[in-house]
């Protein structure tokens, strides 16, 4: 009736699961990290979509002053005319205000305009 059992843990299953811990680390770290990649670009798609649509909408109510072609809208001038709210406009990858613009161009096959985010030249 002396015999008492130490419980616990042995060193081979100390080290069994940390190597298993290890090998899910190793597998589920690169998913991740390509959800997260994938969500910052969807979301940084989602703000261009938004800039382009701010154009559209200021290209109808300033048409008059579109007159050359193509024609840079500038963000700054967006968010001046209250086209896009500031704190809305974010980069989702680098967490910086987006700038830029929009080049509005005259397409002449379908008689319509293309819109297209970019860097101003």
């Amino acid at each position: 009736m002396g015999d008492s059992m130490k419980k616990g843990f042995t060193l081979i299953e100390l080290l069994a699961v940390i190597v298993i811990l290890a090998v899910i680390l190793v597998i589920t770290t690169p998913i991740v990290a390509d959800l997260i990649d994938s969500s910052k670009q969807k979301a940084y798609e989602d703000q261009v979509k938004f800039i382009i649509d701010a154009a559209k909408n200021y290209s109808v109510q300033y048409s008059n002053e579109i007159t050359i072609d193509p024609y840079y809208v500038n963000v700054d001038t967006l968010i001046n005319k209250g086209f896009i709210d500031q704190e809305e406009l974010k980069n989702p990858k680098t967490k910086k205000k987006m700038d830029g613009c929009v080049k509005i161009e005259y397409n002449e096959t379908f008689n319509d305009y293309d819109y297209t985010y970019g860097n101003c030249e």
